[in-house]
């Protein structure tokens, strides 16, 4: 079994993520860990001074708005693959936000999303803090590339999600890879996917009329 299944067992992310993660650990593209300031709403933030924020791993304030990174798959909590992947916790993205919530300097808080999605157990707990949240500050989601699966589990618990008109959203759903030896080597592996089916129209088979839809 790869490495990384250890981490969870269920998935909610891009299934071809999913797939290059397993085949080679390190073949995240580098998409995945810049930033985009691409529309109107957002760019104007970039030309604010920043700071980190004090007492949060990765969030820094421009002109009251706390703008709190979601990039890269989706883990638990911090560990190797974090690092390396250059990817989110849940444990340091809750921490971060409820700082920036609790911060009187902040005013407004952004979600800066470009990740496949990641982990299925756990999104669902930080969006519903997110969502509890509303109201207390504006809180919204800027999405410059990314926002599929358990991203945008988490995104769309925020106000509103401002996007540039390239990026992808959507991509709904849960997956678990079971991993089979089908030959005595390491080549003899084969994983068989098992899909969540409670989103309609779920990875149709593209050979058919509704997939080349």
């Amino acid at each position: 079994m790869h490495e990384l299944l250890k981490i969870a067992k269920y998935w909610a992310i891009e299934p071809d993520i999913l797939a290059k993660i397993t085949q080679n650990s390190f073949a995240i593209p580098a998409s995945f860990l810049k930033r985009n300031d691409d529309l109107d709403e957002i760019k104007s933030l970039s030309f604010q001074s920043e700071r980190r924020l004090s007492n949060t791993r990765s969030v820094m304030i421009r002109d009251g708005t706390a703008v709190i990174p979601l990039h890269g798959p989706i883990t638990a909590r911090s560990d190797l693959f974090t690092f390396f992947l250059g990817g989110t916790s849940l444990s340091d993205l809750a921490k971060d936000f409820q700082t920036a919530l609790d911060d009187d300097q902040v005013k407004a808080i952004l979600f800066d999303v470009d990740s496949p999605g990641g982990v299925a157990l756990g999104p669902s707990e930080m969006a519903d803090a997110i969502f509890k949240a509303r109201g207390k500050k504006p809180i919204w989601s800027y999405v410059g590339r990314n926002c599929s699966s358990a991203a945008y589990w988490i995104a769309s618990a925020t106000e509103k999600i401002i996007a540039n008109p390239s990026a992808l959203l959507g991509s709904i759903g849960v997956v678990t890879t079971i991993p089979v030896q089908e030959q005595p080597d390491s080549e003899g592996y084969k994983n068989i996917e098992i899909v969540s089916s409670n989103a309609k129209q779920k990875r149709p088979d593209p050979r058919t009329e509704e997939g080349i839809a």
